[in-house]
Parts: C-alpha cells; structure tokens; sequence
C-alpha cells in the first residue's frame, strides 16, 4: 500500500510540474460551459489485488458564482487482475462541485463530487455501486480564449460490497490532467460599467456616470489635462495653462485671464480693463492710482503727474494759455495773457561793469522775453534801465539809457516788433531797494518790462 501511494504522489507531482511555466493570465468568470476531456493514473486499492491503470474522462461545466462550478463528469478506467485472470473495468457518472479560491492567474480549487460507478467483473458480470469523489487541482489559462491546463489529484471511494468476499469498500487514489475548454464566445465584461469592454478597457475602474472615449477612459473634451468630471471650465482655448480646477489662472487676481492680461502682476483692488491694465479713465496717458489730475481733457500734454503742463509757469495750463511763454513774475489774466501797466524785472539779465555789453547768461532770458513778444504781437512794451546811485546821476542816467536799449536791440533782432517797444533810461532816480547795501544796490541794478497794453 505504501509503495503504491509513493507511486500515485509521484505521478501526481509529474502533472504538477508544468504549471510552474505557465503565464499568470488573469482569467474572469465566465458563463460559457466548458468541456474538460483527460487522461488519468488510478492507484487501486491494495484489497482489489490489481494493478494501477489509466483511464479517460470528460466533464462537462460551468460556473456558477465567483468561486464555484459544477460539472457532471464521465470517466472510466481498467485495472489488469492477475494475469490470465482478466480485468475490472470501471465507468462512472457524477456530479462535481468545484471551489476555486481565485480565478486570476494559476487558480488551485477544491474538488467533491458524488455519483455512481459500474463496476465489470472478468467473465461479464456488472454492478453499480454509489462513488464518493474528492481532490484539489490547478487551472491554468493557457490561450486568450480562456482554455487552461487542468491538473487533478484526489481520492475516489467505491462502497462496492460484492466484489471482493469480506470487503465493502475500495480506496482508490487518481491523479489526472486535463484541458478545460470553454464552448462558444466569450460574455463581453464590462467591469466599470462604462460601455467599454475590459479587454479594450484602457482605464478599468472609471467611476460610474463619466464619459469615457473609446478607450473606456474618461473624456477630456477641452484638451487642457484635466478630465471633463473635474473641469469647472469646459471649452478652454487649447494650449493655455490651467489650474487643477481647469480653469485658465488669473495670477495677479484682476479678473482678467493670463492669457489675456497684458499688463501681469496689476496689484489686487485695482480697477482695470478688459486688456488687464489699470484704468486711464481720462485718457492722459498717466493710470488712475498715479494720476494726480483726474479728468484732463482728451489731447492735452500732462506732466508724469497726469495734470496739464503750464510750461511758463504762469499759472494758466497750456490749454488755456492764449500767451504761452509769459515771462517769470508777469501777472495774467484767465487766459494766460499778461496784464496791462505792470512792469517785470528781466532777473538774470546782466551787464558787464560800467558798460551796456550784456553777459552770455542774459541771453537764455531775453531769448524767452523775445518769444512772448513773438507770441503776442500787439503788446505794447517798454524797456526801463535802472542803477543803483553810485556814481554821478548823470552818468547813471546815461548808462541806463544806453542798457535799456540794448535789450531792446537784442529783443528787435530775434523776432519782436520795433514799433512795438521803446526804451527809456531811469538812472538812479527809481530804487525798489535800499542803495546803502550791497545787497541792495545790486537789487537797483535791474531792467525792467512795462506792459502798457
């Protein structure tokens, strides 16, 4: 008995081994029936005095839940008796549970079974008793249709009591492999139930309810890396970058898009334009928060300030200056124009001691006193030499008189009218400050412009 079952372990291991090399194909549950036709090593029971034989079979199945099938299973087999003596021919029918712990990759299942067995004694003789069938096995899917290696091994009782006198049931042992092939087309699974079939799905497990491609993977219509369930803005333009939300970004927080944002990096609050720009509302060319003159009409030259120049400092914007270029001190009217019967010191205005020659920096102001004159044609000017009292006062007068018209010269040549200006020498005789300093004196020492219309 021992060495036979040593036997029986051995060839069942010898079936075992081919398993090892097979790949780990994942193989789902399916509903075809399947046939399963094998050859078998049967160890007889030591009471039948035979020895071992081999025998066919078939089975037919299917499953029926995640880790069951049943089959009904034919087999039949021969076991020789002495020799000369015949032998036992057995044929059985039954009907196979199997339990499969898993059914991916090599998948080991436990095996019961119950049935009847006719059993054919040398010299014709038959009987069918009741047969109890248990084993453990391996599938292993060996093609992409879903046949697989079938390995069996197991026990097989015969509650035969009439063969053998004093016996009433025999003990086989079997070992068998088989290939179990499944009948017709596959079921075509669709695991995450987004109408694409797993073999074609290329993103298994998609949450229920999201549009898939023909992939089976869910959509991204716009193109912008973030799929259609979790994009708050579908329909973005291609190319541009977008956040986790797929919404393109508005870094500086303006309301306007990057991608339309000409101005990046406008501080938060700030009104801006649809350009993404902070608002010019006077269109001055200066914006709003840096604009100290809101409102300047359109067309006018402003100073980095936003408010209009008054480029001669008269106090009237350029604008509304009728006279541009009114000389420092000069008081105007609303218009910009200098007022009648007022007299200007020309400041800067200078001379070289004792004479009418007038010094290289006098020239920048009676270039600008000439520009008035210029400007306002219908002035009527006159030029007034002053001294300080120094000297003799007929001298002085002299000398304001030949200074005074000096500047009337300069103004004549650069474009003032003659008939316009006269020149007339005060000498001593008009001081604005005290002669009895220095600082005085020099103050006496002046030319003058008198607006007389």
């Amino acid at each position: 008995m021992i060495a036979s079952q040593s036997r029986f372990f051995a060839i069942a291991m010898a079936l075992t081994l081919p398993l090892t090399s097979l790949p780990l194909s994942a193989q789902a549950e399916e509903d075809r029936w399947y046939l399963t036709p094998s050859l078998g090593y049967y160890d007889a029971d030591t009471d039948r005095a035979a020895d071992d034989g081999s025998g066919v079979g078939i089975a037919f199945g299917k499953a029926v839940s995640e880790h069951t099938n049943i089959e009904l299973a034919i087999d039949g087999n021969d076991f020789e008796l002495d020799p000369g003596v015949g032998e036992i021919e057995l044929r059985s029918l039954g009907i196979n549970a199997l339990y499969l712990f898993d059914r991916e990759g090599a998948q080991p299942f436990l095996l019961g079974g119950i049935g009847a067995i006719q059993t054919t004694l040398p010299g014709g003789s038959d009987e069918t008793y009741p047969m109890l069938k248990l084993g453990l096995g391996v599938l292993g899917q060996i093609s992409d249709n879903g046949t697989a290696l079938r390995i069996e091994a197991g026990y097989r009782g015969v509650f035969d009591d009439e063969s053998v006198a004093g016996q009433d049931q025999f003990d086989d042992w079997y070992a068998a492999l088989g290939l179990q092939v499944p009948l017709g087309e596959p079921t075509p699974v669709d695991s995450d139930g987004d109408g694409v079939n797993d073999p074609e799905d290329a993103c298994p497990a998609t949450p229920a309810g999201r549009t898939v491609d023909s992939r089976g993977c869910e959509r991204d219509s716009d193109g912008d890396g973030v799929l259609d369930s979790a994009d708050e803005c579908p329909g973005t333009a291609n190319g541009v970058p977008v956040d986790a939300r797929g919404c393109e970004p508005d870094s500086d927080g303006d309301g306007v898009l990057d991608s339309a944002d000409i101005c990046p990096g406008t501080g938060r609050g700030i009104q801006v334009g649809s350009d993404g720009c902070e608002l010019d509302s006077d269109g001055d060319g200066v914006i709003d928060g840096s604009d100290a003159c809101p409102g300047t009409p359109g067309g006018r030259d402003v100073d980095l300030r936003g408010c209009e120049r008054d480029s001669d400092g008269d106090g009237v914007v350029d604008g509304a200056d009728a006279c541009a270029n009114s000389l420092p001190g000069a008081k105007v009217d609303a218009r910009g124009c200098a007022t009648a019967n007022q007299s200007i010191v020309l400041k800067g205005v200078n001379f070289a001691s004792g004479s009418d020659q007038l010094t290289g920096n006098s020239r920048t102001v009676l270039d600008r006193a000439a520009a008035t004159l210029r400007n306002n044609p219908l002035l009527r000017v006159e030029i007034g030499g002053h001294t300080d009292s120094v000297g003799a006062a007929a001298y002085n007068q002299q000398l304001s008189q030949k200074r005074a018209s000096a500047v009337r010269n300069f103004l004549v040549q650069n474009g003032a009218k003659a008939d316009r200006l006269t020149a007339r020498g005060y000498g001593e005789l008009q001081p604005i400050a005290d002669n009895g300093s220095a600082d005085g004196r020099a103050a006496n020492r002046r030319v003058e412009m008198k607006i007389l219309k």
